[in-house]
């Protein structure tokens, strides 16, 4: 491939992440995330609750769930192999401590200085009352008795179901920033531990970041154009097809501009020649009729990457866990809304199975119609 296509390629896709052991990016990423963890660590939040601040159950799940579904399904940090798949497991150290931080709360006892310590903790003494502490498993428990960590989750849940790819890093990233501003404000800890152990953090997701599944595409483009001998014809038609992939769809003006990039003079028959050779003969594009006319479209081989032998396995804590919560809800005598009011009272009941059986669907669907 020739510079000038070199460039052009690298234009619509992201940067290529660690791309090996041998890279520099790799021991970067693990100092940044060794950096991170040592900063967690030392933190008061930490330090004073050393032998009691364990992470819970709902907070590994929650942890599991945040790297293993933009890193294995969306595959946005890398292929799911070698150096990568190694930076991604060790990611989840730093992060779980990050989330204990976040929405964590210390396990010893407190004095209720606040109704949110009040309210915790008469659903603690419910829960005791009715012999619910020795039936149900810890991590149940700990749904009910942090219930903004049970808030993170959903909203994680509910962001990772999300259709478009920016809505649903848009979502997470909001709900964690608001997160992390109320870890600033928390009693416990000190922020001049906590503030460079998550600019670490970032860090080194930054330097890991890459879109494997734009890439993948644009190699698999470049690949199908092989044959194509002519300079002029190989260089429109790349850019067409690299246009339609990351746009997801040309106008007829669109491609006309293209074109006459190269072909000045004949813009319409070159357009025709090249189009019934990326559609017909290299099936890169497909026609479409959309009610603003007719558009181009990549075709389903080569827009959806194939998906990573982990894929499957970083949907099992979502669907396990919300199985898990609707039915634990809707088996627990405490409600938001008590069921003796008529109607009413079914309302919280409702809104969690219809939420547990869409964040449930959207999640056995995969990530094949998901739009980057």
């Amino acid at each position: 491939m020739t510079p000038q296509l070199e460039s052009l390629c690298a234009f619509f896709r992201p940067h290529r992440g660690v791309t090996g052991l041998s890279d520099w990016k790799f021991f970067a990423v693990a100092a940044l995330q060794f950096t991170a963890f040592v900063f967690l660590v030392r933190d008061p939040w930490f330090g004073n609750h050393y032998f009691t601040a364990m992470p819970g159950v709902l907070t590994a799940f929650l942890a599991l769930i945040l790297v293993t579904t933009p890193a294995w399904e969306d595959q946005l940090l890398g292929p799911v192999r070698g150096a990568n798949l190694f930076l991604q497991i060790t990611l989840l150290a730093p992060v779980t401590l990050f989330l204990m931080r976040v929405a964590g709360k210390p396990q010893e006892p407190e004095r209720l200085s606040s109704l949110w310590s009040w309210f915790t903790s008469r659903i603690g003494d419910a829960v005791d009352f009715v012999g619910l502490s020795e039936l149900v498993p810890d991590f149940l428990q700990e749904i009910f008795m942090n219930p903004w960590l049970l808030l993170l989750t959903l909203l994680v849940l509910i962001g990772f179901s999300l259709r478009s790819g920016v809505l649903r890093i848009g979502v997470v990233g909001a709900v964690f920033f608001g997160g992390f501003v109320a870890a600033l404000a928390a009693r416990e800890g000190d922020n001049g531990c906590f503030i460079p152990a998550t600019a670490a953090l970032l860090g080194a997701i930054a330097l890991q970041a890459c879109n494997y599944k734009s890439i993948s595409g644009c190699a698999r483009i470049v690949r199908a154009l092989e044959p194509v001998t002519r300079k002029a014809d190989y260089r429109t038609e790349l850019k067409l097809a690299l246009c339609a992939f990351q746009r997801k769809t040309l106008s007829e003006d669109e491609v006309n501009a293209i074109v006459s990039e190269e072909f000045p003079n004949s813009p319409d028959a070159a357009a025709r020649r090249l189009l019934q050779d990326l559609i017909r003969k290299r099936g890169i594009l497909t026609l479409t009729l959309s009610p603003a006319g007719l558009r181009l479209t990549t075709a389903t081989e080569f827009a959806h990457a194939p998906e990573s032998l982990l894929a499957g396995v970083s949907r099992l804590p979502r669907l396990f866990f919300v199985s898990i919560l609707a039915l634990a809800w809707l088996l627990s005598p405490l409600d938001l809304i008590p069921d003796a009011i008529p109607f009413l009272g079914f309302l919280d009941d409702a809104a969690i199975g219809i939420l547990s059986s869409v964040i449930f669907y959207r999640s056995l669907g995969g990530t094949s119609d998901r739009s980057a």
